[in-house]
């Protein structure tokens, strides 16, 4: 068989099935062999995607626990046609799904721990989006300070190098320190109702 040749997909794979395999937790390969190794266990028709995103333990404390990334594989469920649950999302509160499919993804852990069950997207943008389908309100403002404030910082200069750097105009670059500030200071806005709507 030549790469370009594919075996014919078979009846679709059950949930139930697939996870046999992965396990309720993300299945780490290191190597080629690993991978083909895990790939042979599976039933022939299970389909097999590449994740869209990095995910994170939610519980690394980045910049102090030292972290590695991690590549692994986990089953994820389809409920209903086009409809797919991801790694962070509870795979069997609706009942056993249909058909199943494989995920390879790319994690960040912690050095000396393995990819847990349960992560969530890497990056503010992605982890805000993932929290507004979720309904989780306080995560998605909190990340979205994140975003405003490093985009505040950005046009003060506030780190190693910013905007105001690549301006020789004075005047334009007061112009733009001034709305980097305005950025920071709604940053704190936000974050002041993310902790007013936790208290309602």
């Amino acid at each position: 068989m030549t790469v370009n040749e594919r075996v014919p997909l078979a009846k679709p794979t059950r949930y139930d099935e697939v996870r046999r395999v992965p396990g309720r937790t993300p299945v780490e390969f290191g190597s080629a062999g690993e991978l083909a190794e895990l790939m042979a266990r599976l039933p022939v028709g299970t389909p097999v995607r590449v994740a869209d995103r990095v995910r994170v333990d939610p519980g690394l404390d980045e910049g102090v626990t030292e972290s590695r990334v991690a590549t692994a594989a986990i089953a994820v469920a389809r409920i209903e046609a086009g409809t797919l649950r991801e790694p962070g999302e509870d795979q069997t509160d609706r009942g056993v799904p249909e058909v199943a499919e494989v995920l390879l993804g790319t994690y960040i852990v912690a050095e000396d721990k393995p990819v847990p069950a349960h992560t969530v997207a890497y990056g503010a943008y992605e982890r805000a989006f993932e929290a507004l389908h979720a309904g989780e309100v306080g995560t998605v403002l909190e990340m979205l300070r994140e975003l405003v404030r490093e985009a505040g910082y950005l046009l003060t200069g506030e780190f190693d190098s910013g905007v105001p750097d690549g301006i020789s105009d004075d005047d334009l670059r007061g112009q733009v320190c001034v709305e980097g500030e305005r950025l920071v200071q709604a940053a704190l806005r936000i974050d002041v109702l993310r902790k007013q709507i936790g208290d309602v």
